[in-house]
């Protein structure tokens, strides 16, 4: 069963690879020890507390088996006021089974049944009269690897966005990102890339092919391809990338593969002046390359999905 962390410690998140909300409560349960000069305690002033805004981490996506857990900075115990609660899409309480740990540190919520695939809950946590509610999303249905062998994924260009370097003044001179599956088991995905142009038909660059390190899939339907160095055709030339990472999700057909994104680092070498210079004149970032001995230019693609091209075989057309 998967455990969903609602809520970290301020000082240190736990590194996992569901993190859906983080918040920080204080200013609860003062303890007034010894205010009449002994040791023991008067009183214990009434429970509050604050809760900051949640954040929502990047992979924000559940599984179906996911417990919901709240992680406290604080102590509560078990006569004070406190509830978490799982709403449904109409409205209704999740049913389940909510407990506060023996040390007071951790607030859990059971359901009682899976979760639906790809459905949205609203999860509310209520800690000394203080709430915050968040969203929280299950992933789509795994898709069936099988049917993903020999199918490739082409990215359009014209429908993509360099949303990093926001400046950077540059267009890719393909048409297409060609992603082909070549083989596929449960948990990894074999792949090959390549640029693509629209000729009479789709022709793969077979001069370009690269072939990354198999792809995790363990986390079906989450696709992610690389790291890899590849070259693409940009104005002026070619973009030579370090480290391109190319990701998003299948829908449970296999025919799409949605919420696209492309990381890759670009070597300050290409531009003829310093990542530093460029940086600024694009409004981008530099840090050390990871294959060569000078600073790369941060570089990233976002596209609403990639589709399956049924007559487009990247492996046959370049005798792979």
């Amino acid at each position: 069963m998967r455990v969903l962390p609602l809520a970290v410690l301020v000082a240190c998140a736990p590194q996992t690879d569901f993190v859906h909300v983080v918040y920080s409560t204080e200013t609860l349960h003062m303890d007034n020890a010894g205010k009449d000069g002994d040791d023991d305690d008067d009183y214990v002033e009434a429970c509050q507390s604050t809760i900051d805004d949640p954040f929502v981490g990047d992979r924000g996506k559940a599984d179906p088996d996911t417990d919901f857990v709240a992680l406290l900075d604080f102590a509560i115990g078990p006569d004070e006021d406190w509830e978490i609660e799982v709403m449904e899409a109409d409205g209704g309480s999740l049913p389940g089974i909510s407990n506060l740990s023996y040390d007071g540190l951790e607030i859990t919520f059971i359901p009682g049944a899976l979760l639906d695939w790809e459905t949205t809950y609203d999860v509310i946590l209520r800690v000394c009269g203080a709430q915050v509610t968040t969203e929280v999303t299950t992933r789509k249905e795994p898709v069936d690897s099988a049917i993903l062998e020999g199918r490739t994924f082409a990215l359009d260009w014209s429908n993509a966005t360099i949303v990093d370097p926001p400046d950077l003044d540059s267009e890719m001179t393909s048409d297409f990102l060609l992603v082909q599956i070549v083989a596929a088991t449960e948990d990894e995905l074999y792949t090959v890339a390549t640029p693509g142009t629209t000729l009479v038909d789709v022709e793969p660059d077979c001069a370009s092919v690269v072939e990354p390190p198999p792809a995790d899939f363990s986390d079906n339907p989450l696709f992610e391809m690389g790291p890899t160095d590849m070259a693409l055709p940009a104005d002026g030339g070619v973009l030579e990338m370090q480290d391109l990472t190319f990701t998003g999700e299948f829908d449970p057909s296999g025919d799409t593969l949605e919420d696209v994104r492309i990381v890759a680092e670009l070597p300050e070498s290409q531009f003829g002046v310093g990542c530093a210079l460029m940086a600024l004149l694009t409004n981008g970032s530099c840090s050390p390359c990871p294959s060569t001995a000078e600073d790369c230019l941060r570089f990233e693609v976002q596209a609403p999905a990639a589709s399956w091209m049924p007559l487009v075989d990247v492996e046959g057309f370049c005798g792979l």
